[in-house]
């Protein structure tokens, strides 16, 4: 049967969750992992109280581990609908100030989206610090030629490519990363 009130759907979301929390008791989280599940109860569930989710309440309930750092970026010349110039996707896991496992992907630094081997593997292992970062974005120069063409040139998709990897590290350091309000162009000044 469908909840029909709001009551009613609140507390069957409710137990969807808690369903979901003990089958991470019993099993290993990578198996049934989906953090995108989560995230969308998350926001169910504050749209049926009629409060604010954030992004900090979205990741403290779907995140597996609170050492996985994640973002994306995209450059282009409109926010929406359009191509981009560089885009970019970022995943570390840390175990303790080490980089335990990451994923670096490019879209639009080459003719096709992909992962960033020799980056990955300067960040793998190392401490997460601003040498590490340093490292990361010089090897990033062995993992692509980037394009030229009337969205961007080759040396702007290189040096941004490498500002994204900065911009990543400065939002997820171990020490002071930078608060969502200092990187957002939507803050209010």
């Amino acid at each position: 049967m469908i909840p029909q009130t709001t009551e009613q759907r609140l507390i069957s979301v409710e137990e969807a969750k808690a369903a979901r929390r003990a089958r991470r008791a019993l099993f290993p989280s990578h198996i049934f992992a989906d953090p995108a599940w989560d995230i969308l109860l998350s926001m169910y569930i504050a749209a049926l109280q009629d409060q604010h989710c954030g992004i900090d309440v979205m990741a403290d309930t779907a995140l597996p581990t609170k050492a996985l750092r994640f973002r994306t970026y995209k450059l282009s010349k409109r926010f929406d609908s359009d191509i981009s110039a560089v885009c970019a996707a970022f995943a570390i896991e840390l175990d303790g100030d080490r980089i335990h496992r990451c994923r670096v992907a490019f879209g639009g630094v080459a003719a096709t989206p992909k992962r960033a081997p020799a980056t990955e593997s300067a960040l793998s292992g190392a401490a997460w610090n601003e040498a590490t970062a340093r490292a990361a974005m010089s090897a990033l120069e062995t993992d692509y030629t980037p394009l030229a063409d009337m969205r961007a040139s080759a040396e702007y998709r290189r040096q941004t490519a490498q500002n994204l990897l900065y911009r990543f590290f400065l939002e997820t350091r171990p020490d002071h990363p930078l608060p969502a309000r200092d990187v957002s162009v939507f803050a209010a000044a």
